[in-house]
């Protein structure tokens, strides 16, 4: 669009890309793309959606129904990271959302992220609120793993000091500081992807984010949490739901190389052991409360199913091969 006398009007400049990876989501992705040209009319975007290796004709529809849409296919699943990655290298908004297939947004949402970050220059990135389709509020703030999160319950530190460790049982009324905010919907300055870099791809899926915003809180820039904006997040394509053994072991595996990349290899050994000790310890408590319930309950038999996939990751050696391989999720 162009004024009158030749000029370019501000709706000519990108002001927000979107990057959003996917993989066999197609009812999703359908669902979120509607939901973001119906209720953002104020700022300019274009959207560029990272097409994971599906195999559920994803591409084809999102053509036919969203032919403005930048689409880059991937023949393999290249993980979540290098999704993202790829999506922010055609990016040329002067801020960049990362979000999920399984969110909608709701009217408004990313004019308020755009209004706070031109008038906060020092924040370097903002995530929101995301909420269940019933209204209650998900976890959308992430605490920097640590020793301290290791030895006790976070729940438990949240609970004495609030003030460290955010959450969502506080109520906020106002923006806020915090370690770091999810994934799923975080908007971030183009200046401050420069100056740090790009997601670590050494990272396949899980904490890549909150090791980024670690990066960006050490440059200086601030990360808040704007509990005023809210966007319906259907935790619908989790990885965790669908793949619960192999999703599990890559957790550990990035939050292994968080914890050497960011404390070194002392604190990573001690935190394997405490793993170690921890993971035997839920593997009995699992295995005698199955044999009480004969294997009835589907919950606890998922969960033993789970740890001991994880188990044997770790028995043996942590080879590579285990856990999300390419053909299988990119979703956080």
């Amino acid at each position: 669009m162009s004024e009158p006398n030749g000029e370019k009007s501000p709706m000519d400049e990108i002001m927000v890309s979107i990057v959003i990876p996917t993989w066999n989501s197609k009812e999703l992705v359908v669902q979120c793309l509607e939901s973001i040209y119906e209720a953002t009319k104020e700022v300019s975007f274009e959207v560029i959606l990272v097409v994971n290796g599906s195999q559920d004709g994803t591409q084809v529809t999102v053509q036919k129904r969203f032919p403005q849409v930048i689409l880059i296919e991937n023949r393999y699943n290249l993980g979540f990271t290098r999704a993202v990655n790829m999506g922010m290298e055609r990016a040329k908004g002067k801020y960049v959302l990362l979000l999920n297939d399984d969110t909608i947004v709701v009217p408004g949402a990313l004019e308020k992220m755009v209004r706070y970050l031109d008038e906060q220059p020092d924040v370097g990135t903002v995530g929101v609120q995301l909420i269940n389709t019933d209204g209650s509020k998900q976890h959308c703030i992430h605490n920097f793993p640590s020793l301290l999160t290791e030895i006790f319950p976070v729940a438990l530190l949240e609970k004495l000091f609030p003030r460290f460790y955010p959450n969502k049982r506080i109520h906020y009324d106002d923006p806020v500081d915090v370690p770091a905010v999810l994934g799923a919907c975080m908007m971030i300055r183009r200046d401050v992807i420069e100056t740090v870099g790009m997601l670590d791809e050494g990272y396949f899926a899980y904490l890549e984010e909150t090791d980024w915003q670690m990066q960006f809180r050490n440059a200086g820039f601030r990360v808040v949490h704007l509990p005023s904006v809210k966007i319906y997040h259907m935790q619908g394509a989790s990885s965790k739901k669908r793949m619960p053994g192999p999703s599990r072991v890559e957790y550990y595996r990035s939050l292994y190389r968080f914890y050497g990349k960011q404390y070194g290899t002392t604190i990573c050994r001690m935190i394997l052991v405490l793993k170690w000790c921890r993971m035997i310890g839920t593997l009995i408590s699992l295995s005698l409360l199955c044999a009480g319930t004969g294997l009835r309950k589907e919950r606890p038999k998922n969960r033993l199913k789970s740890y001991a996939y994880l188990f044997m990751w770790h028995l043996k050696g942590r080879p590579a091969h285990m856990g999300l391989s390419r053909s299988e999720s990119c979703s956080d």
